[in-house]
């Protein structure tokens, strides 16, 4: 396993040789850490646009250019209202319901800091309403890597267990054209490359490589709630020429952890790619709280800093808690495990808090958007998947 926090090897494991094996929480850990996103979960609503393709991007400086185009058309949400979501029993609420002590996962020593979150005067009282989703995918994980090989030219249907990645199913050459498919938390992923694509020399204009990449999501089934196009061009390293596609998974604007990724290099071929597979279905539209009433869920917690970054005035032992303020929050879909061993894609606020005390941390906590009534969770002595 390459040291997550070594650029250098991950950069290498963008092109893996037979040896190397993947594990898939250790895959996004080392993105994430190249890119300075935090570990990604679906327990985390934060998961957003971090792929091994941008890898080389992540360590140079890359230029994002905005394409002007509209986001696609996604279907009416207006299903059935107020119908009961059932989740299965564990499943968090709230930040402060999954909180674990210690800082599990955080690079060397920590330091716990104690918090209280105020609303801020500004903060909407106002309560509204947001679509819940029902996720799905119609393929296994061979059936989706076959699929994936056919729409990108890999020019194999053999399906490989354990591939690149442990778990997954790889189709391709490892030393050629591939396509990776692997779960990651009942979520189908997929990776795409081609460690023998030449350098490139004549990448496509941006414009084309949007085209091409809406065009790819087409043939793989995949044509609803897609957000604004970006392009990113890279600069250096070793995919210097090379321009990249990302589009994101919305509702309604706000953001979902889904995305996908498409790098384009000599002549347009495609050299990496890396997206989710999920088809969203309609699963009704429900009240949702204000931000003041998240704030008043959230109330606060623990956060973990490193020694260097603690505060010295607040919410160490011996200090009072950390006061945070809360003036904005906004929605972002995360997705939850259902009682009947399915997913749903729900609404959260995502409360930032700005601290009142200089060398204090900022902290950011989330909690679930829909009124309570209309969510229950299983009680954990319950026969559920």
């Amino acid at each position: 396993m390459p040291d997550i926090r070594d650029p250098g090897e991950l950069l290498r494991a963008a092109n893996p040789v037979p040896s190397f094996t993947i594990e898939p929480h250790h895959r996004h850990q080392m993105v994430a850490t190249i890119l300075g996103d935090g570990t990604i979960s679906r327990s985390h609503p934060g998961r957003k646009r971090v792929a091994l393709v941008f890898a080389a991007c992540g360590v140079i400086a890359c230029v994002i250019l905005a394409l002007v185009l509209a986001p696609t058309t996604a279907p009416s949400t207006s299903a059935p209202s107020h119908a009961s979501l059932h989740l299965k029993a564990g499943q968090a609420l709230s930040s402060n319901q999954e909180k674990s002590p210690g800082g599990i996962g955080m690079p060397g020593p920590v330091v716990n800091v104690a918090y209280v979150l105020n609303a801020g005067p500004g903060l909407s009282t106002s309560g509204g309403s947001s679509a819940a989703f029902g996720l799905s995918w119609p393929d296994d994980m061979t059936g989706s890597a076959i699929r994936l090989a056919q729409v990108f030219g890999v020019g194999s249907t053999q399906a490989v267990p354990n591939g690149l990645i442990e778990g997954g199913v790889l189709v391709g050459s490892v030393n050629g054209p591939n396509v990776d498919v692997y779960s990651q938390e009942g979520i189908l992923n997929w990776m795409y490359q081609d460690p023998a694509a030449p350098p490139s020399t004549s990448s496509p204009t941006g414009p084309q490589a949007t085209a091409d990449a809406l065009g790819l999501l087409a043939k793989i089934g995949i044509t609803q709630y897609l957000g604004t196009p970006q392009v990113s061009p890279h600069l250096n390293g070793q995919l210097a020429g090379d321009i990249a596609v990302s589009i994101d998974v919305v509702v309604d604007g706000d953001e979902t952890p889904f995305y996908y990724v498409f790098v384009f290099g000599a002549g347009g071929s495609l050299v990496q790619s890396q997206g989710d597979l999920v088809s969203l279905s309609p699963a009704g539209t429900f009240p949702t709280i204000s931000p003041t009433q998240a704030v008043g869920i959230a109330q606060g917690g623990t956060t973990y800093v490193s020694p260097t970054e603690a505060p010295t005035t607040c919410g160490v032992v011996g200090t009072p808690p950390c006061q945070e303020t809360v003036n904005s929050a906004s929605i972002r879909y995360q997705a939850f495990d259902a009682a009947d061993g399915s997913l749903y894609l729900l609404p959260t606020w995502q409360l930032v808090g700005d601290p009142t005390s200089p060398d204090a941390p900022q902290v950011g906590d989330w909690v679930s958007a829909i009124e309570s009534q209309f969510v229950s969770v299983s009680a954990s002595h319950a026969n559920t998947p």
